[in-house]
């Protein structure tokens, strides 16, 4: 009978400091619940992505270019903010941070700056191509003209 007292007061022990320990530790780790990402794809997987998410308004796409060469081609439904312009922080800093943001220019470049830009200031989720407007065409994808 000892024998068995010294069992089941263990057990009982053993049992609230696990409940203690479950408790804490779910109180200690806060809930995630939102993905973040800043990945540079190559441009067949990024319009794989502008294609699968072409009516939700959840995804943008934003070319980076100069206003010259957007209106010499650029790809359908992207939306102009010029990396070179002054008010290219002013613009970014009015976007909705919750949305995915697909971005390309030229050749990647500017494109991967203004990802590096729109994560410093709490972006979570940008596409950048990685070689840029010059492969997409090369690549035979329409192009759109103003």
């Amino acid at each position: 009978m000892k024998y068995f007292l010294i069992f089941a007061l263990f057990f009982v022990l053993l049992i609230s400091c696990l409940k203690t320990q479950t408790t804490e530790s779910a109180q200690d780790t806060e809930p995630i619940n939102e993905i973040t990402f800043f990945k540079t794809i190559p441009t067949e997987s990024f319009m794989t992505i502008v294609n699968d998410n072409i009516n939700n308004p959840d995804y943008v796409l934003i070319d980076v270019r100069t206003p010259s060469e957007f209106q010499s081609g650029h790809i359908k439904n992207a939306l102009l903010i010029d990396f070179n312009s002054s008010n290219f922080n002013t613009i970014i800093e009015s976007l909705d941070r919750s949305k995915t943001y697909m971005l390309y220019c030229r050749s990647g470049n500017r494109s991967g700056q203004a990802m590096e830009i729109m994560k410093n200031k709490g972006f979570t989720g940008i596409y950048n191509m990685q070689s840029g407007f010059n492969e997409y065409q090369n690549l035979g994808y329409p192009v759109e003209k103003n």
